[in-house]
């Protein structure tokens, strides 16, 4: 299978930042007074010189935000540590102007699992390069080809975040490949197969399996019965994303927002998503399986 495309890294500081951060939420509530906002956690503490990501509606969504030496929120400045929050202290992406968030408290799933997949199967399935690309799939009507499955995988499985973002599908999967202590995301045809039951509900054929193990630019084999995925200069680094809703019904989790890939060479590709997914308490992409997928570009 030749690579129909070839990917940038895009820029890294939404991973490290992302990466330094507690996925602690704190209950409590927002404070005023002459000076400003300060946040009060239920034991009746509340934070200074430091992030918090708060939720303070109960809506499922957080935001980031930072507060002083005294326990102040900043607005619409650089924070000590050189990152924007707005007028309202959310913490926001300087190329983008739209803010982080993450999903907490929802039981039983990890559904912040849900605007990353969104942005990776994307990514995987259409060269963000190329401006047509907004698209609506449902995969329990329609299986992508073995190439944009391959491919899927292959973002998935960078090693730059498959540990932070997937934790179970990496303590399973991820391993040393080479010589030299490359860890990369090892399949064989089992587990390749549970992988993308676990990920689209994919009925994965023999053919498919028998085609990737042919070799090609985007993985490798360890042999002749296993393919590793994620490893090279492909689909390195992690996009900038956000949540604005999330709906949970009928065993379902709809989750709406935005993504965006920053390029190296300047310009960003922005793009709304709307995400289906079911619960799968045997899926190891945070209990759940994607079902349907709608990415429009802006």
């Amino acid at each position: 299978m030749e690579q129909s495309k070839k990917f940038f890294p895009l820029l890294l500081c939404s991973v490290l930042f992302t990466l330094t951060l507690s996925f602690v939420c704190f209950a409590g509530s927002w404070k005023q007074d002459a000076k400003g906002y300060w946040y009060q956690n239920d034991d009746g503490s509340y934070p200074k010189n430091t992030w918090q990501w708060i939720d303070a509606d109960g809506n499922h969504i957080a935001y980031c935000y930072y507060f002083d030496a005294e326990g102040y929120c900043l607005l619409n400045q650089k924070t000590p540590d050189g990152y924007l929050v707005s007028s309202s202290g959310e913490w926001i992406f300087d190329e983008l102007y739209f803010p982080a968030t993450k999903l907490v408290n929802t039981p039983n799933v990890d559904a912040n699992v849900l605007p990353y997949l969104a942005a990776s199967i994307h990514y995987g399935m259409f060269d963000p390069f190329n401006e047509k690309n907004s698209f609506s799939v449902d995969f329990t009507e329609k299986q992508p080809t073995t190439e944009q499955t391959n491919l899927i995988l292959t973002v998935l499985s960078s090693p730059y975040y498959v540990e932070s973002n997937f934790p179970d599908f990496a303590a399973k999967y991820f391993r040393t490949v080479r010589s030299d202590g490359e860890k990369a995301i090892a399949l064989d045809w089992d587990s390749y197969r549970q992988v993308l039951e676990d990920l689209l509900g994919l009925d994965v054929s023999d053919k498919a399996w028998e085609s990737t193990i042919k070799g090609g630019e985007n993985y490798n084999l360890i042999n002749k019965d296993t393919a590793i995925f994620g490893v090279g200069d492909f689909g390195a680094e992690e996009p900038y994303f956000n949540t604005e809703s999330i709906i949970f019904e009928d065993g379902k989790w709809i989750v709406k927002g935005k993504f965006a890939f920053v390029f190296i060479e300047g310009g960003a590709r922005k793009y709304s998503y709307r995400i289906v997914a079911e619960e799968n308490p045997h899926s190891i992409f945070g209990h759940l399986t994607v079902q349907k997928l709608k990415v429009t570009k802006e």
